[in-house]
């Protein structure tokens, strides 16, 4: 444990006022004063070295890009270490009166108070910690080339009397021509500041706000209890952009995927509804080629009959030109045998007419006569029985003939039946 000591002063390169030829180089402040014709103005006045240690309100002090990062930076990092704490404050640049005998107020770059019990007008320039009710925790100042000694000699000292249990320093050495930030810390015991040893990894701890501080080369940095960077607020702006980016690419995804989710459904609805018409039109095909089959077999089936038929249509034809040659033979042979009956019929006539003539040529002759009356009754009934058989012949010619032509016309009908109505053809 470090023991009390005092800053050894004379081994830090002090700043040495009135070398720069910039009279508003601290800064400057607006002042009521007379004009030559006794009438009152602002006048703006610059600031000295010793008004930057002890500030009025509304002065204006000037510092560099650097020192502003890190006093930004410093305050967010405590905010968040403090978040969710009502009864403190934390305050920059803030004019402050510790209402304490002896001590001046300061302008300290980073300071945090508990116990804030009474509400405390921001717009009032100073915060009057005993009035308000509030206790110090913690002071950071980050040293600026014009006013270093203040920072690490001056307030060391009056930090202390003011009751301000920690006091760290952020500091560089402006003789350095590249930034290089140190941190230190000083902790109040009964017989003044101690210095506090860093960790391992050069690391000062803050206590009353749980943040390690350190360097980060040219930039101050906090990291929590957990020794987890805390980001500045670019950072943790970017960070929101990114998160808010992320978020509405998740949205625009989600919606995507759902959308894509109701696009396969309908998809997958659609390929079970083509899957579906394609096992129908599966069973369509069979049964229209079972179909297909049926009736090329029903077609080969009628071209069979059909050539049947055409050959039952052909022997037909062929028998009736057979039946119409036959009873054209039979009327031929029927009109032949009924010709040969007439003509028997006509010499059984002229039979009877001669022996008619013989019987009267006999009728001198008894003998002659008789016999000649026997001859020609046996003639007679000869001659008889040949008309009647000539008659009977006549009678089946004619029998005969008729069934032929009846036989004759059946054929014919069945002829044009089998050629068709454009056949005018009639049987000879």
């Amino acid at each position: 444990m470090s023991t009390p000591t005092r800053l050894p002063t004379e081994q830090i390169p002090a700043h040495k006022p009135g070398e720069e030829g910039d009279p508003f180089r601290f800064g400057w402040r607006f002042v009521w004063r007379k004009d030559e014709n006794g009438l009152m103005k602002q006048v703006q006045v610059p600031l000295t070295f010793e008004d930057v240690l002890h500030p009025q309100e509304e002065d204006f002090i000037v510092q560099n890009g650097p020192h502003d990062t890190d006093c930004h930076y410093l305050k967010s990092a405590v905010l968040i270490a403090l978040d969710g704490r009502d009864d403190v404050e934390v305050l920059h640049d803030v004019r402050v009166d510790w209402e304490v005998e002896g001590v001046k107020p300061h302008g300290p770059d980073l300071a945090v108070f508990v116990n804030v019990r009474k509400p405390w007008k921001h717009n009032g320039g100073t915060f009057h910690v005993k009035a308000i009710g509030a206790r110090p925790l913690l002071v950071i100042e980050v040293t600026s080339p014009t006013t270093r000694a203040h920072d690490i000699d001056t307030k060391v000292v009056e930090y202390y009397k003011a009751g301000v249990p920690f006091y760290a320093i952020v500091d560089y050495y402006p003789e350095l021509e590249q930034r290089q930030v140190h941190v230190l810390g000083y902790r109040a015991t009964p017989d003044g500041y101690v210095r506090v040893d860093l960790n391992d990894q050069e690391r000062l701890w803050l206590d009353s706000v749980r943040l390690w501080l350190a360097s980060a080369g040219e930039l101050a940095v906090c990291f929590d209890d957990l020794g987890v960077r805390v980001p500045s607020v670019q950072e943790l702006n970017r960070g929101k952009q990114q998160a808010e980016q992320a978020a509405l690419l998740a949205q625009q995804q989600a919606a995507d995927a759902v959308s894509g989710k109701q696009q396969a459904e309908q998809a997958a609805l659609l390929a079970q509804q083509q899957a579906a018409d394609a096992v129908s039109g599966k069973q369509q095909a069979e049964q229209a080629a079972l179909l297909a089959q049926q009736q090329a077999a029903n077609a080969l089936s009628g071209k069979q009959q059909a050539e049947e038929d055409a050959r039952l249509a052909q022997q037909q034809a062929a028998d009736a030109v057979s039946g119409k040659q036959q009873a054209e033979q039979a009327a031929l042979l029927a009109q032949q045998q009924a010709a040969n009956a007439l003509s028997g019929k006509q010499q059984a006539e002229e039979d009877a007419r001669l022996a008619q003539q013989q019987a009267a040529d006999a009728v001198s002759g008894k003998q002659q006569a008789e016999q000649a009356a026997l001859l020609a009754q046996q003639q007679a009934a000869n001659a008889l029985s040949g008309k009647q058989q000539a008659e009977e012949a006549a009678l089946l010619a004619q029998q005969q003939a008729a069934n032929l032509a009846a036989r004759l016309a059946e054929l014919e009908a069945a002829m044009r039946g089998l050629r068709g109505p454009d056949d005018s053809t009639t049987a000879g």
